[in-house]
């Protein structure tokens, strides 16, 4: 049985991560108001494509899963 895909969905392991920045979070390990710099990052083309496909916030994403890493350190 194949799953369809709502558009513009995002799947709950990504909201998960997504809703877990909150810029007044005293719990916060680094500073969201700090400007953004530009990196370069080598990611699976698959991964990436299926995140296109979703309309997913790949720096959004990519920081709150950082923040949550690093929070386990």
């Amino acid at each position: 049985m194949e799953k369809t895909i709502r558009k513009n969905a995002t799947p709950h392991f990504i909201r998960a991560h997504m809703t877990r920045i909150n810029m007044a979070d005293p719990e916060s390990i680094y500073n969201p108001q700090v400007k953004k710099k530009s990196v370069n990052l080598s990611i699976n083309n698959d991964l990436i494509e299926k995140a296109r496909a979703l309309k997913i916030n790949l720096s959004q994403t990519l920081e709150s899963a950082f923040s949550d890493g690093l929070r386990k350190f």
